[in-house]
């Protein structure tokens, strides 16, 4: 009799597991459903905010361009002289917190002036610089990679536009050290 009663405690068992088997294979697909789901409203959340990321950066960028071309029309700063600074370039920078600084750059690629200046005219060059090279080549807007600015010493990423006479001659470059730290967030 015993062993009668095994058989059929492990047909019942038996009968158990095959009776919870597509419930629970029902549960694992709904489980992998909700993984599918869950990973999905993500990658749009993600992307939704990507794009609104980028639309403000672009706008910045255009801010930061108009600014530029704004600069290099001022007397002082179309002179590119290092004795004859734009005291106007502080006053901008205060205004604008995002911009780790302010520049003047001559034909050289030496940072001649500055919202923050640098310690001499010959202290700093950037000729060897892809955006700088791009600008004086007559980009109407060039950017840079970022980088430890070495006025600053904060991660930052340059703009800049050429600096023109009034025949067209580039003279230098009008630039902006992006403070990507301070960058406007959306």
């Amino acid at each position: 009799m015993p062993e009668f009663h095994s058989t059929i405690r492990r047909q019942f068992a038996i009968a158990g597991f095959l009776a919870a088997l597509p419930f629970a294979a029902l549960f694992g697909f709904e489980l992998y459903q909700s993984w599918n789901r869950a990973i999905a409203e993500t990658e749009a959340t993600v992307r939704q905010h990507a794009e609104v990321v980028s639309l403000g950066v672009a706008a910045e960028l255009a801010r930061t361009e108009q600014l530029l071309r704004t600069i290099a029309q001022r007397p002082l700063v179309r002179a590119v002289d290092p004795a004859n600074c734009d005291p106007g370039l502080r006053d901008l920078h205060a205004v604008n917190p995002h911009l780790a600084n302010l520049n003047v750059i001559d034909r050289s690629g030496f940072v001649i002036c500055g919202a923050i200046p640098p310690p001499r005219p010959d202290a700093i060059n950037n000729a060897d610089r892809e955006w700088v090279r791009a600008a004086m080549a007559g980009s109407p807007f060039a950017l840079g990679i970022p980088r430890i600015g070495p006025l600053t010493g904060r991660w930052v990423s340059a703009a800049a536009v050429p600096i023109r006479d009034e025949n067209g001659r580039i003279l230098g470059l009008a630039s902006a050290a992006l403070d990507l730290h301070r960058w406007p967030a959306p």
